[in-house]
């Protein structure tokens, strides 16, 4: 996975963060990359009912996981939804496994109509890979499975219809991240027994709240908003990719051994690529080592034979920190939202929680600078009752703990809880208003609630519960 590197560049708790790929010839996660844009010029064959993507270069050829519907010509396929329930009949995952997943993917045909999933898989969005992964991968199974879940609960809350039109034509994976996001928000609300409604209207404003959630006294409107990594990072991330893919098929096609230590890519990915396949070559007719070295890399092939497996070192990636978290909130608060200002309900995936100093400090240390520096940002910025920053469900990479902070001087807030599928979330609340510090326990209610919302819904339609689907992985009641 990732590793931080030991020259790292920190203005402060949330500065620039360098940080290097390590990979051995184990499969990387599905979550540590992002497939490069396909080539405009490739074809398809069919043989067995498997469609294969041909690609000059070095990849060679891909296998989509799946057989295909031939449609009139042999270059022309129709991945429907019945392709994802013969793979997920056929997964080697338990009985309970195939049971709720060919559930879910009724589900989602059903309200996302019959031809969502093959516009997704002839994609190059990266939601294209989670969709792929559902039959064998437990987290993009969890992904699946709580849209179907959320879109169920919320069948019949107002303004819905404009949340599944939303699912239904925009298939790229921030959109579809953002709409579930609103989806997770009011279906947590919801099983608190509060009312949810998305897409409300505000008298003499164009563009609605993006849902309100209300209960007795509470009335929350909340604007949502996911923030992924930049265009610049998504390139190097791709680039890297292509190189460690390269790597891993040259190893396993040519029966060979290969270290690849590159600092920078600077003399570009497509000669790095050229640098790799020649060695890789030379190696192959010579069953010899050879070495290719430059200034900022190096290169070593061998017979497979001959000595240790091949090791991958991939050149630094830089992620900014907190810079585009806080362009990002101020951006919304800038705008005016009406009599009611809302809470900002933010996902930030750009790897804040992964790869800064800040990271690794305890929940109440994070919840404090958090808060600090939010305040100090949105000072004489009125427009917002506070916001709840999170990390997302991600794969809990490591030891984690249930844990609550309330902070005795103010009303911040911070909670981490483990989930279903061996995720975990943490939570930052920081409200803003005076008038907002009655809405921070029904958020801390409403994540602390998040790990038992799945099994609860299983269990309210009859479908087995999380014990069987994702054994060993159950999250823990909430700390002492």
């Amino acid at each position: 996975m990732f590793e931080l590197d030991a020259g790292l560049h920190v203005g402060d708790e949330f500065g620039a963060v360098t940080f290097r790929h390590r990979s051995s010839a184990a499969s990387r996660s599905l979550w540590a990359s992002t497939r490069p844009k396909a080539p405009q010029s490739l074809h398809y064959s069919q043989s067995d009912s498997v469609v294969r993507r041909i690609e000059s270069g070095p990849l060679g050829g891909w296998t989509l996981p799946y057989p295909v519907r031939m449609n009139g010509s042999p270059y022309q396929i129709e991945p429907e939804w019945d392709l994802l329930r013969t793979q997920m009949s056929d997964s080697p995952r338990s009985e309970a496994w195939r049971q709720v997943g060919c559930w879910a993917i009724d589900c989602l045909e059903v309200r996302l109509g019959p031809h969502w999933a093959r516009d997704v898989l002839l994609s190059d969005d990266p939601l294209r890979k989670y969709l792929v992964s559902v039959p064998h991968h437990t987290q993009a199974f969890a992904w699946l499975l709580e849209l179907a879940l959320r879109l169920t609960q919320a069948r019949d809350m107002s303004g819905i219809a404009r949340i599944t039109s939303s699912l239904k034509n925009d298939r790229r994976l921030s959109s579809i991240t953002h709409e579930q996001m609103m989806l997770e928000v009011g279906t947590l609300a919801y099983s608190l027994g509060a009312s949810t409604r998305f897409e409300v209207g505000t008298p003499g404003h164009a563009n609605p709240i993006d849902l309100v959630v209300e209960a007795d006294s509470l009335y929350m409107p909340i604007e949502a908003r996911v923030l992924f990594t930049d265009i610049q990072f998504r390139a190097a991330q791709a680039d890297l990719d292509r190189l460690t893919e390269a790597w891993r098929h040259l190893q396993v096609t040519q029966n060979l051994n290969i270290d690849v230590d590159i600092d920078d890519c600077q003399q570009g990915v497509d000669r790095t690529l050229a640098l790799l396949e020649g060695a890789a070559k030379e190696a192959s007719a010579s069953a010899r080592e050879v070495e290719k070295s430059w200034s900022s890399g190096r290169i070593a092939v061998r017979p497979n034979k001959d000595g240790p497996e091949g090791q991958f070192k991939g050149p630094a990636l830089v992620t900014d920190g907190w810079r585009r978290t806080r362009q990002t909130v101020l951006e919304k608060a800038a705008k005016d939202y009406g009599p009611r200002p809302p809470w900002l309900r933010i996902d930030v995936l750009d790897g804040l929680w992964q790869f800064t100093p800040w990271a690794s400090y305890s929940l109440a240390d994070k919840v404090q600078t958090v808060a600090t520096q939010l305040r100090h940002d949105l000072e004489g910025h009125p427009t917002i009752a506070g916001l709840v920053l999170t990390s997302g469900a991600v794969l809990a990479q490591g030891t984690f703990l249930n844990e609550t902070h309330t902070n005795q001087t103010s009303t911040d807030a911070g909670i981490r809880r483990l989930l279903p599928a061996g995720r975990v979330r943490e939570t930052m609340i920081v409200p803003l208003r005076v008038g907002a510090t009655s809405d921070v326990d029904f958020w801390l209610r409403m994540y602390d609630t998040e790990p038992r919302w799945l099994n609860a819904q299983l269990l309210h339609l009859g479908l087995p519960d999380i014990s069987a689907l994702f054994p060993g992985s159950v999250s823990p009641p909430a700390e002492e």
